[in-house]
């Protein structure tokens, strides 16, 4: 079964093409706020908790949300229920454990984070290579899901309308710099709330459900018919291994606390307790928007078992346009389609901005001292070209729009979260360390996961044999290997005298304490605060074993 339309779809084209010009209107306008590269990386700082939280919703969700977790639930089945939960917990943590730290530090991208927490060029370059590189993944599943809507929207094929959609987007964001983008994606935030719960509860109620006015607890009368139709549906959340949940946990939570255009949203906030009320309020709508997006693939399976309709997983992506068109009609059909341009279109944007500041800033500016003009006319530059580049990788998409992003966060879950959590609280990690954890985790994740990121790649024998699950999941090898080696290459660094010598550790110290919000009269050189290395050795033990676990 396919899911096109003939000529132009103007309901659609109506609610899509006025958003974007919103949208370019709130761009040109913040532009003429944008005084400092500051201001076009962080907006300034100057970001309330409410326009934070919606900002957050829109780049959290992303068009993944609308097509991707609607088709992997139709995939995997109730497996998805476990993934998405796993999501929100590792951006609870985020909350919790970095947001502080990091707003603190005033650092812009993981990889200036690095570089400052461990003064190194080394691990600076390294780290923003993975960024972008996972930018790059995250982005194109975004691009893949902005040329359908095109694509259904006009009428046309695949190809034009990625590029029409892709340039669309790449020029705004381009022009709109961050605090553009910031305002944009609260607004992108508050439409993709709207345009994914009025529509699912109006497929609810076509679809029988008893409380469809509540449509994530009001679809439980349909549950007798999905075991029906079909019996698995439930039963394959006991089927999969124990290894498969351990590979969640890696690869969605602890991913979800580091990928880069997640703690960028720390740095746009006024202050610390704001930002901090911005996540918790954001985390709100996206855990409303996830249960919404569960009822939708729930209906979507029940549609297609009970009708007999043999679903191309191609088509897959578009299960929720689908139940649109057939429950419901051309409104829902154009609201949903303005809610995954918004969310698309609101991800992108972080992506770019997170890759233009990778090489303006993290690269070119590490290498050379630049002038306030030169890196205003570098980023959106950077941007730009990147922004093209990547609509050119989306010629040939993964089949499922979210199996690139699993495949970004699983690489960022390898590679970030080890320096984050033990740069951020454990004084002992170094830059021998991080760089070690970085490559051995990276590495690994690349290895194991290559198969999954995209069919064509078979060089992973390992994990095309591995009895986990529907879906395999290779943070459980990286992730675990990545803290590991972390912290015992730090540990057996700092007690090499020649080594431990080019540590500037008084400096991180004093850094660490300092991201904490020790007062300045409160911090001295003997400080013993994060400075043990019993917990940390604790920690990379039970990851070892973790390790072994998962490859025995």
């Amino acid at each position: 079964m396919g899911f096109a339309r003939e000529g132009l779809f103007w309901p659609g084209i109506f609610t899509v093409f006025g958003s974007i010009i919103l949208f370019i209107i709130v761009g040109i306008m913040a532009q003429r706020a944008t005084k400092s590269s500051g201001d076009y990386y962080m907006a300034g700082a100057s970001v309330g908790p409410v326009v934070n939280a919606f900002a957050i919703v829109s780049s959290y969700l992303s068009l993944a949300t609308f097509i991707g977790f609607t088709a992997f639930i139709w995939g995997i089945q109730s497996l998805l229920a476990i993934m998405s939960q796993a999501w929100m917990i590792g951006y609870g943590i985020m909350i919790i454990a970095f947001s502080g730290p990091l707003r603190r530090l005033g650092t812009y991208t993981a990889a200036g984070y690095v570089s400052e927490r461990f003064q190194t060029p080394v691990g600076r370059l390294l780290s923003v290579i993975f960024m972008i590189f996972i930018m790059i993944m995250y982005a194109v599943s975004q691009m893949k899901g902005i040329a359908h809507i095109f694509e259904l929207m006009l009428g046309v094929s695949y190809i034009p309308g990625l590029f029409i959609g892709g340039l669309i987007v790449v020029l705004y964001v381009t022009f709109g710099g961050m605090y553009g983008v910031t305002w944009n994606q609260a607004f992108q935030g508050f439409i993709c709330v709207v345009a994914m719960t009025l529509p699912v509860m109006a497929i609810a109620k076509a679809m029988g459900a008893s409380l469809w006015i509540i449509p994530f607890w009001g679809y439980g009368n349909m549950t007798d018919g999905m075991i029906a139709a079909f019996p698995k549906f439930f039963s394959i959340l006991y089927a999969a291994s124990p290894k498969w949940y351990i590979g969640v946990m890696f690869s969605m939570m602890f991913g979800t606390m580091s990928v880069p255009h997640y703690l960028s949203r720390i740095s746009s906030a006024k202050t610390i307790a704001e930002g901090r009320k911005g996540f918790l309020l954001g985390l709100l709508m996206i855990g409303l928007v996830n249960t919404l997006t569960f009822v939708t693939g729930f209906a979507g399976v029940i549609y297609t078992q009970t009708q007999g309709i043999a679903l191309k997983a191609v088509q897959a992506d578009k299960l929720l346009f689908i139940l649109s068109d057939v429950y419901v009609g051309n409104w829902a059909l154009a609201l949903i389609l303005a809610g995954a341009i918004a969310a698309g279109m609101s991800t992108i944007a972080g992506a770019l901005m997170v890759i233009g500041t990778g090489i303006a800033h993290d690269i070119i500016g590490g290498i050379k001292d630049l002038t306030e003009k030169q890196k205003r006319i570098l980023a959106p530059t950077t941007i730009f070209i990147a922004g093209v580049a990547i609509i050119f990788m989306t010629i040939s998409p993964p089949t499922f729009a979210l199996a690139s992003v699993i495949w970004a966060i699983i690489l960022s879950a390898s590679v970030f979260t080890a320096p984050l959590i033990m740069g951020v609280w454990w004084k002992g990690a170094n830059k021998y360390g991080v760089i070690a954890g970085m490559l051995v985790g990276g590495f690994l994740a690349l290895f194991f996961n290559i198969k999954f990121a995209h069919p064509s790649f078979t060089w992973s024998p390992t994990l095309a044999v591995a009895p986990y699950g529907p879906t395999p999941f290779p943070g459980v090898f990286s992730v675990p290997a990545s803290f590991a080696v972390m912290i015992f290459v730090s540990m057996i660094t700092n007690r090499i005298p020649a080594l431990a010598a080019k540590i500037p550790r008084e400096k991180t110290d004093k850094m660490i304490e300092f991201m904490h919000g020790w007062p300045e009269h409160a911090i001295r050189k003997d400080s013993t605060r994060y400075a043990g290395d019993t917990g940390p050795a604790i920690i990379g033990i039970i990851m070892l074993a973790l390790f072994l676990f998962a490859v025995l």
